[in-house]
This record gives structure tokens, C-alpha cells and sequence, in this order.
């Protein structure tokens, strides 16, 4: 391999970027369909202050929710990883 990285480290990015790509995109579902019910014909049932405030968590969550998953993924496969490096010195 060219960056002299083990298979088992390329392997443990890619399944930590697949983790936050598919937890991206199961969100990024929920909260459309949250949104076209929401803009459908419940448009204008929330007060103003409700409007923005659900707007804000919206953004939240599909900013920082997949972030929280991969990281968990990341933890994970990260202690197995340190689990089969072999003990030096």
C-alpha cells in the first residue's frame, strides 16, 4: 500500500464513514417527511416562535445525529482495534 497504512485501519475509516453516511441518510428521510407533513396542510399551525424554534432542532439533528452515531461506531471498532494490536515492550 502506498501510505503504508494496515488494511485493518482503511477498513476501520470506511466503515466509520459508511456508519455517518447511512446515519446521514436515514435522517435526512425522517426529517423530509417531518417536513412535507409539517408544510402540508398543517402549514401555519405552529406559532411563529414554534416555526423557528423547530427549524433550529431540525437543523440540529441533521447536523449533529449522524456525527453522534458515527462517533459511537467510531468508539466501538476503535476499542476492537486496540484489542487485537499486539501488547510492545
Amino acid at each position: 500500500m502506498a501510505s503504508g497504512w494496515p488494511v485493518s485501519a482503511i477498513m476501520w475509516l470506511v466503515i466509520n464513514i459508511g456508519a455517518y453516511l447511512a446515519a446521514l441518510g436515514a435522517v435526512a428521510a425522517v426529517i423530509f417527511f417531518v417536513v412535507i407533513f409539517l408544510s402540508g396542510p398543517h402549514a401555519g399551525l405552529l406559532p411563529h416562535g414554534a416555526e423557528v424554534m423547530g427549524l433550529a432542532a431540525g437543523r440540529f439533528v441533521v447536523l449533529v445525529l449522524p456525527v453522534v452515531l458515527a462517533r459511537a461506531v467510531w468508539c466501538i471498532t476503535g476499542r476492537q482495534r486496540a484489542a487485537e494490536r499486539p501488547i510492545r515492550g
